[in-house]
């Protein structure tokens, strides 16, 4: 299939679209160290991820066009999906994919901070340029703080034209992939990923996974509790992580739960008297 923003001729266009850029968090510390197993391990985990962001091939085949395009670069990965219509279709295909391919990152022990944002895009090979790709960096720089994946302006204000289609836009789709943290900030809920049917009462969900989760970022809580600055980028996800686990009371019961304040540690004196 062919690159969506290149025209039949080979001339490159921008194109309004839904763009995502995403950094991987702590690759540069690992090619400081040089340390070749981490790097492979990185590499072999960019090439699994990639089929996650590329999504089922009977799509493309179906439809004869690409619907997306992917590069990255160290790491970073920039991914846009044109807009056809009015671009319900791929902010649910940028939102599903992104946590599908977050959560499978997280749980090999790496962590991302990206940011989406809607507006005109370029993105091949050798090259990604436009407004949205600015202002998706702007937002992962400026916005997302945290390893969270974040909704620019732009992201938000199409994502509530969306909300408006629905009679009780509380039931709408993009009200179960997307929250809005404590800071106001809109994120993709990638957690949500482990949910396979909400259709069920209580929904099917993989529970493994979330005990995996659970795992990943207590031993990421201690790896950097004389940190702070890093530690309190992970004490974020694990109280995302325990907000997720509260919202299905009926899947998770306190065993899934982070004990943050265990991981962090009380204040004492200096000097045991």
């Amino acid at each position: 299939m062919t690159n969506p923003y290149l025209q039949p001729n080979g001339t490159a266009v921008l194109q309004d679209s839904w763009f995502c850029f995403l950094d991987i968090l702590g690759f540069k510390e690992i090619l400081k160290a040089n340390d070749h197993v981490r790097i492979s391990q990185f590499h072999g985990l960019l090439q699994e991820g990639r089929m996650i962001l590329e999504g089922p091939p009977d799509d493309a085949e179906y439809l004869d066009r690409d619907f997306h395009a992917l590069t990255s670069f160290t790491d970073n990965i920039a991914l846009g999906f044109p807009i056809q219509e009015d671009g319900e279709m791929e902010a649910g295909m940028v939102f599903e994919r992104v946590a599908r391919f977050q959560l499978a990152i997280v749980l090999r022990g790496f962590f991302i901070r990206g940011s989406v944002a809607v507006g005109e895009a370029y993105i091949d090979e050798l090259a990604v340029y436009g407004p949205a790709p600015l202002e998706a960096y702007a937002g992962e720089s400026e916005l997302a703080r945290d390893p969270r994946i974040v909704l620019t302006e732009s992201a938000k204000t199409l994502v509530t034209e969306h909300l408006a289609y629905y009679g009780n836009a509380g039931h709408a789709p993009q009200n179960n992939v997307l929250k809005r943290d404590r800071d106001g900030q809109w994120f993709i809920d990638y957690l949500r990923a482990v949910i396979a049917d909400e259709s069920y009462d209580p929904p099917h969900a993989d529970g493994d996974t979330v005990r995996a989760h659970r795992d990943v970022v207590t031993d990421q809580l201690r790896r950097f509790r004389q940190s702070p600055r890093i530690w309190s980028k992970y004490e974020w996800v694990a109280l995302y992580h325990n907000d997720f686990c509260r919202r299905y009371p009926d899947l998770f019961d306190e065993s899934f739960f982070i004990e943050i304040d265990t991981v962090r540690g009380q204040i004492g004196s200096i000097v045991e008297a």
